[in-house]
């Protein structure tokens, strides 16, 4: 089951290692539906079953374009972005607040992620996708709102 919607999906993976973070542990592998290498909470993995034969990642798998790179600012309650996800700690703020850098490839994905968190996170840069963050929790306000 997804983290940010309501959707289950059936997936076919590569499993590469776990890792624990926050008390959680995580599947990182090669997804063959997206082709890509995904992080998979274990607690909400619903079945698993063994494929037969070997499934590695494949010497053809698309090369990802270049990340795009957001400075994020995070609340304790959000730190385990570093170690899952990756984030490059640059500092912190006066609040608490560690300030790191997140490369992603999708800004979709990232706004999902910035709204899962009830305002455990801040897009600082880049502006484009700061404006994003506020365009969908606008959205869904008024939609709670019924306009």
């Amino acid at each position: 089951a997804s983290g940010t919607s309501d959707l289950v999906s059936e997936r076919r993976v590569s499993p590469q290692q776990v890792v624990l973070a926050d008390g959680r542990a995580y599947l990182e592998a090669y997804c063959h539906l997206a082709g890509a290498m995904r992080t998979f909470r274990l607690d909400r993995i619903m079945k698993i079953s063994a494929a037969s034969g070997p499934r590695e990642i494949p010497e053809t798998a698309p090369v990802p374009a270049d990340p795009a790179v957001a400075i994020l600012a995070i609340a304790p309650g959000a730190a385990w972005i570093v170690d899952v996800l990756g984030a490059e700690v640059l500092g912190s703020d006066p609040e608490g607040r560690q300030r790191v850098r997140l490369e992603y490839a999708d800004p979709r994905w990232l706004v999902r992620l910035v709204l899962s968190r009830g305002g455990q996170i801040e897009v600082l840069e880049p502006a484009s996708l700061r404006t994003s963050v506020t365009d969908a929790a606008a959205s869904a306000l008024r939609a709670y709102a019924g306009g």
